[in-house]
């Protein structure tokens, strides 16, 4: 939550989806001055020019970038476009309508808004090469995308996407449809307000962050899941799958499974 924002990026993604088995979700500003550096690490599409203020509560991602107008040390060139990885022919269902993106993979519902028109660009074979450059065996050809893609925002200081995902064993798609659009939504330079079933979230660049007007939490435990608990910066970490538990002690460099 609200990570290294505006640093500049190396190879982390600040947050990302899966849509399905052979589908992923995520935006980025790419490194270098967006029309190359596909395969690049930061570059294109791995990690970012500039990291985003990004945020989330439940199943909805609020995400914000700076465009830069200035080079830093170390960067040849600044790109003026963030974007998406969406590839159209993977979802079921696709409907681009400006600044709006409703989809469908199985029963999985996306819908994205952006404070800009988004746009897709031409299919870009050596684009989508980067995205599989360190694979080690063939990528089979149901993983790879025939038709656009690579879902851009252009023009503006600051580039902000509201994403939020729903299933059908809470609604139709129609019903997400309807309900997202009713949905209030408030750009405003540097911040976004959105409401939304749970009530309203509300997050700047500067790093504020609040759900329902009360300040959302921004720290976490290291690992919070079935498999493992752990704070930050703890000295000793056990995972446990169940059948079996794998123990670290990272001052002594001691790793046990069992």
């Amino acid at each position: 939550m609200c990570k290294d924002v505006d640093r500049c990026g190396a190879q982390d993604h600040d947050w990302s989806a899966n849509i399905g088995e052979c589908l992923a979700l995520f935006t980025t500003h790419p490194a270098g001055n967006g029309n190359n550096r596909f395969g690049s690490s930061p570059g294109y599409w791995i990690g970012n020019g500039r990291r985003p203020m990004s945020v989330q509560n439940e199943n909805v991602n609020v995400t914000i970038y700076k465009i830069p107008k200035k080079i830093r040390l170390a960067e040849t060139a600044v790109s003026k476009i963030t974007h998406a990885y969406m590839p159209k022919d993977f979802y079921d269902e696709f409907e681009l309508q400006g600044n709006k993106v409703f989809a469908r993979k199985d029963g999985i519902f996306v819908a994205m808004i952006s404070n800009g028109e988004l746009n897709f660009k031409p299919y870009d074979r050596e684009s989508l090469n980067g995205l599989f450059r360190n694979l080690k065996a063939e990528l089979p050809e149901e993983y790879i995308p025939h038709s656009e893609f690579d879902l851009c925002r252009e023009g503006g200081e600051y580039h902000a996407y509201i994403t939020e995902l729903s299933s059908e064993d809470k609604e139709s798609f129609e019903e997400f449809k309807n309900r997202i659009a009713k949905n209030s939504v408030d750009f405003k330079a540097d911040s976004v307000e959105y409401s939304t079933y749970f009530g309203k979230i509300f997050a700047s660049y500067s790093g504020d962050f609040s759900i329902n007007n009360s300040p959302a939490q921004k720290e976490f435990d290291r690992y919070d899941s079935i498999f493992c608990h752990a704070k930050r910066k703890s000295d000793s970490i056990s995972v446990n799958s169940g059948e079996h538990t794998l123990e670290l002690k990272l001052s002594t460099a001691e790793r046990t499974a069992r």
